[in-house]
């Protein structure tokens, strides 16, 4: 086999891969506080805590409103999503097969990127708030009760309107679409069973999972744990952005691909902006 790769082939698939990450393979990037082109393994996101204007008498000093700083630390991995392969070494290789192999790195790591949220909601020991399975009926799947319920925790914790978004399950998805309240345009302008989605409601943008061979939401006796979240509440840091190798391998007499990241994800300000909402699934 030949070991010779040109420095354009390997840039052109590393723009591939690069470029299909971007496509969004991603759901929840861009929907948190970011730091991008970190060079550190940690960086900081500063938590401010909330100020009272107060008034003052003529003459008398401004008091000042003593408002606490506590940053937050989020730790930075290593991510990659690598495969062997003999492609490269076919002049008369289909195209296709090569785009195949930059997409499938591109959603390898969009996913992480995805898990790695999903678990630093998991680590959360404190939320605003907890909408139990029992919210709606008695161990109820998704359903409007619940959405109103978190919404109501943040509008009490004087969250802003904006920026509120609701992770859920697919079978969370098919529950809320049997709801009469939800797909009727009495309740909701968004019509939720002519498109087969549902968009938004009560403030909140929905992000909807499926299975996932990285984690995915976690579910225990059939109890999914979904969440509602500012914008604001949680962060994601991104050291090294997408970027793909292509090495010779003497061993597997193959060429290596290798997909790599470096990235982090915390909750910023848990206690006031992320809700944790419970469904029975059967």
């Amino acid at each position: 086999m030949s070991r010779d790769l040109s420095l354009a082939e390997i840039k052109l698939f590393e723009a591939r891969v690069h470029h299909h990450f971007q496509q969004g393979t991603s759901k929840l990037r861009g929907k948190t506080r970011a730091r991008t082109g970190v060079k550190a393994r940690q960086v900081q996101f500063p938590v401010m805590g909330i100020g009272i204007a107060k008034q003052k008498a003529p003459q008398d000093d401004v008091t000042p409103m003593n408002v606490t700083h506590a940053p937050v630390t989020c730790t930075l991995q290593d991510w990659y999503a690598s495969e062997y392969t003999d492609i490269f070494n076919n002049e008369a290789v289909n195209y296709d097969e090569r785009e195949e192999l930059a997409i499938t790195i591109a959603g390898a790591l969009g996913r992480r990127l995805d898990q790695i949220m999903i678990a630093a909601v998991g680590a959360i020991a404190t939320f605003a708030g907890v909408v139990d399975v029992n919210v709606g009926g008695a161990t109820t799947n998704l359903n409007v009760a619940k959405l109103t319920a978190a919404a109501r925790v943040l509008d009490t914790k004087n969250v802003p309107a904006g920026d509120r978004y609701f992770v859920g399950h697919a079978k969370g998805k098919e529950a809320l679409l049997n709801s009469t309240q939800l797909t009727s345009a009495d309740y909701n302008s968004v019509k939720a069973l002519v498109n087969g989605e549902i968009n938004s409601f009560m403030g909140f943008e929905f992000i909807w999972f499926g299975d996932l061979d990285e984690g995915g939401l976690t579910i225990a006796t059939n109890v999914r744990e979904g969440f509602a979240f500012h914008k604001n509440a949680l962060g994601q840091a991104i050291g090294a952005e997408v970027g793909a190798k292509v090495d010779w391998s003497t061993d597997k007499l193959a060429w290596h691909t290798h997909g790599i990241i470096m990235a982090g994800g915390v909750a910023i300000d848990p206690t006031r902006g992320v809700v944790r909402v419970q469904s029975q699934e059967t």
